[in-house]
């Protein structure tokens, strides 16, 4: 999008929901109806807040890992500095 159509992209909303797989998500992702999965939406917005493309994905429960860095912010770590 932003190559194509020259859009500025700033953020994104994703959302992660564990489901059961239908018939349907099964025989593409080739596994059992009934087996989990992980159904991710994705929201993203232009720098002025408009929201220009949703995408769905379902993911096999078994292949799915998150990992995460947290890091506090320089504000906070210098309130705690200071009591």
């Amino acid at each position: 999008l932003e190559d194509h159509y020259h859009l500025d992209l700033d953020w994104a909303r994703r959302t992660y929901r564990a489901k059961i797989a239908d018939v349907d998500i099964a025989r593409i992702l080739e596994m059992q109806p009934g087996d989990p999965v992980m159904y991710i939406t994705e929201l993203y917005h232009l720098s002025n807040g408009m929201p220009v493309e949703y995408t769905k994905a379902w993911v096999n429960a078994e292949i799915f890992k998150i990992s995460t860095i947290i890091r506090r912010t320089d504000e906070k770590r210098d309130q705690e500095s200071f009591g």
